[in-house]
Order: C-alpha cells, then sequence, then structure tokens
C-alpha cells in the first residue's frame, strides 16, 4: 500500500517535468510547478499510509487480537490520518490553483522561453586580437579610443515585479513608443533592430506594392514583365470552348483586367470559378495589398494563376499544350516566372505549366505557382500529415536553424526574401557573425534577439503575401592628464553589423535585378507606395538610400564596438556617402515617417485542410525594453596628440550604459477562419481586446467564413 503513493510522488512531478521540460503542450512553471505539485502529493502519502495501517488493524482485530487492534489504529491512523487531512485541506487548494492548474493550449512564444535554448556567453571564449590601426574616429575627452581588443556585454534589464516601469506597455509604432519613452525623464533611446526593420519593412511594402501594380499592368513595366499582357495573350490563342479558356477569363475578371465589353461575354462555367475563388481560404487581400482597390486587384491577379491543379486537369494539358507550341509565348511566360520568383524566394510550390509538356511523375502544376520558403519546406516535412493542435511552428523553425538543419544562407537561385532572411541568422546563431567575438551576450538578451527574429520574419512573410572625417577634441588640461569620466560603451545602434550588412546586401542584390530586367525608362517611372499614397522620392533613388543607410550602420555598428568592417573589396565606390547616410538618419530616426507607421501585422503561416485550422504568426504592437552594456574587457586608449601607433596604449577605466530600445510582441495562434484578417481588421480586434489572451481568442474563434468583428 504503501508504494502506490510513493510512485504517485515519483511519477507526478516527473512526468510534468519532462512534458514542460520537451515541449510537449503543458503551461506549466517549472520548477515551481514541480514542486507545488510535490507538496500537494506529500499531503496525501500520511493519508494513504494510514489507511494501510487501518487496514491491518481491523484485521487484527477479526483475528481476536482487539486490544492490540485497537492501540495499533490509534497509534498509525488516527493521529498520523488527522495530520494528513489537515495538511491536505490546507494545502490542496493551492495546488489546485497554483501548481497542478496544467492547462493544455497551443504553445505560444511564452513556451518557447522555458526551453533552455541559450547559455550567457564565457568571456574566456572572446579574444579579439588588439589591432593598433583601429582607432575610433570619436575622441573621448581629449583621448583616442582603440577598442579592437575590447568585449561589451550586452543584457536585458528584466521588470522589477511590483514596480511598474512601462515595459510592458504596447504602441502601435515604433514613433509612439519613442516619443514616450522619450518624454520619461533620464531615458535614452537606442535604434533597435527591430525599429530598424521597421523602416526597412515600410520601404520593403511600398516597393512590392509598385512592382505588383506594374506587373499587373498598372503602370506599365513593359511586356516582359507584365502579368496583365502575358495572360491576354494566352487568353486569345485558347480555344473558346475550352475549360481552359473560361478559367483564365475568370481570373481576368476578379484581378480586374477585362474591359466593359469582353467582361459581358461570359464563358461556360467562368462563373463558377470566379465564384470558387471568392470562397477559397487565402482570397481575400491583406497586408500593403489592402491599401487600395487596385492593390486588391493586383493581389487577386496574382493569386487567382497560384491556384495548384493536376497535371491531367483539361486546363493545365490545354495551357502546357499551347505553350510548347509557341516557343515566343512560352519565352514571355518562363522570363515572367523567373522575374516574380526573384521578387520572392526563388522556389515554387508546384511546377510551371512549361514544365509539364512531356515530364513525368510531377504531382501538382500553377500557372504562377506561388513562393516556397524554407521555411515551408520544414513545415511540411515535419507535418506533411497534418498539423497537431499543440504544434509551435516557429518554435519548430527556431530549433531546425539553431541546429543546423535548416540553413538560411542563400542558393545559387535564391530570391529576394531569402536574401532578408538570411540576414535574421546572427539573431538565432550570434556566433556567425564576426561581432561575436567582441559581445559578451547574456542569455536574456539572446531571448530578446530570439524575439526580434520571430517579429521580424513573420513581418517579411506579411510584406510578401503572396507566400567619415572627426574633429580633433581641445584638450582643457596638460598632456598627461586623463580624463575624469571613465569611458562608456558609446553605442549609436543596437550593435548587430552582420544584420545591417546583409540587409544591405539584400537590397544590392534587387537593385542589380531590377536594373537587368527592367528598362530605365519603366524603372524612373516607378515610385513606391504608402498606405496613404506615394512614396518621397522615385523607386530608384529610394532603393538606393535605404541601401545606402544599411551598409552605413553596418560600418558604424562595426566602429562602435571596434571591429574591423566586413566589406568586400570595391564593394562600395564610397563608404563616405553611406557612413554620412546612416549618421543623418540616426540624427533624427524617431521622427522618421516610415516608424510612424502602425507596425502591427497578421500573416498566415500554414493550414491544416484535414483539421480546417490555419496557424498564423502577429506582431501586436512595440514596447521598450532596458538594454544594459558595459565593457567586459577594457578597451585601451591614449592622448590624442600622440602620433606614435605603436606605443602608449594603455587600459581605460570603463563604466556602464543603458538605453531603452524598442521591440515587438509576437504570437503565434491557430483559428478555424476561412480568411485571415486584413490589416484593418487585426487592428480593430487589438484595440478592442487588450490583452495577448483575448486577443488570440477574439482572431481564433468564429466559424469559418465568419467575419472579424
Amino acid at each position: 500500500m504503501v508504494w502506490v503513493p510513493a510512485a504517485v510522488l515519483i511519477a507526478g512531478p516527473a512526468g510534468f517535468s519532462l512534458c514542460a521540460r520537451y515541449g510537449l503542450g503543458l503551461d506549466i512553471d517549472l520548477p515551481a510547478t514541480a514542486l507545488r505539485a510535490s507538496v500537494a502529493f506529500l499531503a496525501y502519502l500520511p493519508v494513504m499510509v494510514c489507511l494501510g495501517w487501518a487496514a491491518s488493524a481491523i484485521g487484527r482485530m477479526r483475528a481476536g487480537e482487539l486490544a492490540v487492534g485497537v492501540k495499533t489504529c490509534l497509534k498509525h491512523t488516527v493521529l498520523p490520518a488527522g495530520l494528513g487531512l489537515c495538511l491536505a485541506v490546507l494545502l490542496l487548494p493551492w495546488a489546485i490553483e497554483r501548481g497542478l492548474a496544467v492547462v493544455v493550449k497551443v504553445p505560444t512564444l511564452q513556451s518557447l522561453e522555458r526551453f533552455e535554448l541559450f547559455e550567457d556567453d564565457r568571456l574566456g571564449e572572446k579574444t579579439p586580437a588588439f589591432e593598433p590601426g583601429l582607432v575610433d574616429s570619436r575622441p573621448f575627452e581629449g583621448m583616442r579610443v582603440n577598442a579592437s581588443a575590447a568585449v561589451i556585454t550586452l543584457r536585458i534589464e528584466k521588470e522589477e515585479p511590483g514596480r511598474e516601469q512601462g515595459f510592458s506597455k504596447l504602441y502601435p509604432s515604433y514613433a509612439a513608443a519613442a516619443a514616450a519613452w522619450a518624454a520619461k525623464k533620464g531615458e535614452r533611446l537606442l535604434p533597435s533592430v527591430n525599429a530598424l526593420d521597421g523602416k526597412a519593412k515600410q520601404f520593403d511594402d511600398g516597393l512590392l506594392a509598385a512592382l505588383h501594380l506594374a506587373a499587373a499592368g498598372g503602370f506599365g513595366a513593359g511586356a516582359d514583365r507584365d502579368v496583365a499582357v502575358f495572360l491576354h495573350a494566352l487568353f486569345t490563342r485558347l480555344d473558346p470552348r475550352g475549360q481552359a479558356h473560361a478559367w483564365v477569363w475568370a481570373g481576368l475578371k476578379v484581378g480586374g483586367q477585362l474591359s466593359a465589353q469582353r467582361s459581358a461575354l461570359v464563358p461556360p462555367g467562368a462563373d463558377g470559378f470566379v465564384k470558387k475563388f471568392r470562397q477559397a481560404a487565402g482570397s481575400q487581400p491583406y497586408g500593403f495589398y489592402s491599401w487600395s482597390p487596385e492593390l486588391g486587384q493586383a493581389y487577386a491577379l496574382l493569386r487567382y494563376f497560384q491556384e495548384e491543379l493536376d497535371p491531367g486537369d483539361p486546363r493545365a494539358v490545354e495551357i502546357a499544350g499551347l505553350l510548347s507550341r509557341d516557343p515566343a509565348l512560352r519565352s514571355r511566360y518562363t522570363a515572367l516566372l523567373d522575374w516574380l520568383a526573384s521578387l520572392e524566394t526563388g522556389q515554387t510550390r508546384a511546377g510551371s505549366l512549361a514544365e509539364l509538356e512531356g515530364s513525368k511523375g510531377r504531382r501538382r502544376v500553377s500557372l504562377l505557382a506561388a513562393p516556397l520558403s524554407k521555411e515551408d519546406l520544414l513545415f511540411t516535412g515535419l507535418f506533411g500529415e497534418g498539423l497537431p493542435p499543440g504544434a509551435d511552428l516557429m518554435l519548430e523553425l527556431v530549433k531546425a536553424v539553431r541546429s543546423g538543419k535548416l540553413d538560411l544562407k542563400p542558393g545559387a537561385k535564391a530570391g529576394w526574401y531569402e536574401y532578408q532572411a538570411y540576414a535574421l541568422e546572427t539573431f538565432l546563431l550570434p556566433e556567425r557573425g564576426p561581432e561575436s567575438a567582441k559581445l559578451l551576450l547574456d542569455k536574456e538578451y539572446k531571448k530578446r534577439m530570439l524575439k526580434a527574429f520571430a517579429a521580424v520574419l513573420a513581418k517579411r512573410r506579411e510584406t510578401r503575401a503572396l507566400s567619415g572625417m572627426f574633429a580633433l577634441g581641445a584638450l582643457a588640461e596638460g598632456e598627461d592628464a586623463r580624463p575624469r569620466t571613465p569611458l562608456p560603451p558609446r553605442l549609436r545602434v543596437e550593435p548587430n553589423p552582420t544584420y545591417f550588412l546583409r540587409m544591405a546586401r539584400s537590397y544590392a542584390f534587387l537593385e542589380d535585378f531590377l536594373a537587368a530586367t527592367l528598362s530605365q525608362e519603366a524603372l524612373a517611372g516607378l515610385r513606391g507606395l504608402r498606405e496613404q499614397g506615394l512614396r518621397g522620392m522615385p523607386l530608384a533613388r529610394d532603393l538606393e538610400s535605404i541601401k545606402r543607410l544599411f551598409y552605413g550602420l553596418h560600418l558604424l555598428s562595426c566602429e562602435d564596438i571596434g571591429l574591423r568592417h566586413q566589406l568586400l573589396e570595391g564593394e562600395l565606390e564610397s563608404q563616405a556617402a553611406c557612413l554620412s547616410a546612416a549618421e543623418a538618419w540616426l540624427s533624427a530616426w524617431a521622427q522618421d515617417a516610415d516608424l510612424a507607421a502602425d507596425t502591427r501585422i497578421i500573416v498566415p503561416v500554414a493550414h491544416d485542410p484535414n483539421r480546417g485550422a490555419s496557424r498564423l504568426w502577429a506582431t501586436l504592437g512595440v514596447h521598450g525594453a532596458r538594454m544594459v552594456s558595459y565593457y567586459a574587457r577594457a578597451p585601451k586608449w591614449r592622448r590624442a596628440l600622440r602620433e606614435d601607433a605603436g606605443q602608449g596604449w594603455e587600459d581605460a577605466p570603463t563604466m556602464g550604459a543603458s538605453w531603452i530600445i524598442l521591440v515587438d510582441d509576437f504570437v503565434e495562434f491557430e483559428s478555424k477562419r476561412t480568411q485571415a484578417p486584413t490589416r484593418e481588421e487585426f487592428r480593430r480586434v487589438v484595440d478592442r481586446e487588450g490583452t495577448k489572451e483575448r486577443i488570440a481568442s477574439a482572431l481564433a474563434d468564429g466559424a469559418p467564413g465568419a467575419d472579424y468583428q
């Protein structure tokens, strides 16, 4: 009898611990919960032992040993049972409320944080070499600073329990958050990688909006890159009696590409194709495509022709046959596919109809196949049979990147999206960046970068809704005098030089791609879009501007931490121009119009048709976090007037510094609804519900196809 409670005592908390440690969908706080559960079980242990002794005493009574039985019962049953019952009564409600209230639910990034994915960096493993010539361009109180062998600590300060510091308050934009924190006395703001990505996000949205309008025929980007021109050419060559003719007509109809005269001539069966698309998951424009009716039509046009067809479908067979007989049309088609793929991931979910003729074994084909990212391939491999309710897509992606199962490095045929995803690699694997030797990161800071990875990647996917001189400081004292102030880390931006460089290179890739595929006239006529209209400069100049900004941020961030820049020989014509662009932006970054845009987004990631459930990623707003920094290994300095580069360097006395950085709040949740909400619908829900749990519940609840109220 004693072994029963003992087994429960051991197995119960151990089971809960294993579930929480290995992510089996239990929302438990360890080690506190396991301890509380153990206490609760201990409360019942005396009771169960006493029951055993009571049974023994009763047995003795029946055998005639009445006196011995009564004594045994009193000694081993009544007193321990009373004690056990008292403990149980006192501890049971507390244990149920605190320890045993195990809630089975979809894990979010909150559950991900419980995994010990990270550990504090060790200073002994950081051994950057001293480079006498790598001197900071900014004197410090008459001293020249050389931080080439220095190591800077970065950590995130937690909000103190019971003390409201404002770190949990969410704002809709970086500018709103910056204004609120700037108003707090004694607080300094430092541009975070989230804020920098917030600017890039607005540019990217505007650029893709302009390009997709152009591709749909809105700006006349040129016949070779014009989706509508190709589709009209295809439409006029198809048999008017065939399904393919009606199918293409329906696509032109939903995309707003038919004249009034042609709209009146409805081919047989075309209305059915239109109705099927309108009712299909993903047919409603979201992201920047909801900015205007024209963008909504461009989305519908491209999305409609992403429909995956069986190779034997009459529509696929007829179009593939036509392409094989018309080399000019086929050439235009393949060039269009290559152009669209380069703006996305370089890979597609289905084969093209140009590949169908003469091929065998292809499972699905599309006229304009949807892009396929590396995370899509990962999720397909993990959840090919369906998406379990407890699956955590972001957790699986993080584990795959950190384990090496998924390599974010772009391949030979990569598109723009993959270059931008690669820029985020050091958020999860800081050791992959050359700055790793210069930065000592604690576990909490690494978790902060994990959250940044999740939020920024979600925004990247939502954008692609279709899947140097310095002034010499004057010396106030004699040459041998020392500064009165210890040297703090002088960060101008959250240090992540690899991210800045890879982002700059992603824009350089896009610049080269557009120059090679669009005429100068077409490119000169394009202007990026905003939700309220056009951006302030032509697209080509805007693209050059943001490319220079990120190159300049790489150079400044390297100097901030004493790291030699990682530019290739000849990569930049003018480092000075890029430095100037970055310094100008940093001088007034909180007033940038791009950062005033509402940054809250929602994007569908995966859909399980068997369960009728979709998984979505969202960012709920911007909040402040305190980043603390100090030198774990001191830099060196010397008098600024000394010219002997190899002599006179000595360790500088140092002090810490802290800044408020602006970060995003990410969440993953499941919904049974057919359509993802638009940005406007999502933001209304966020404003109304307030908390993460209520927001997720409001978005998840409702019958398939129900409107978001």
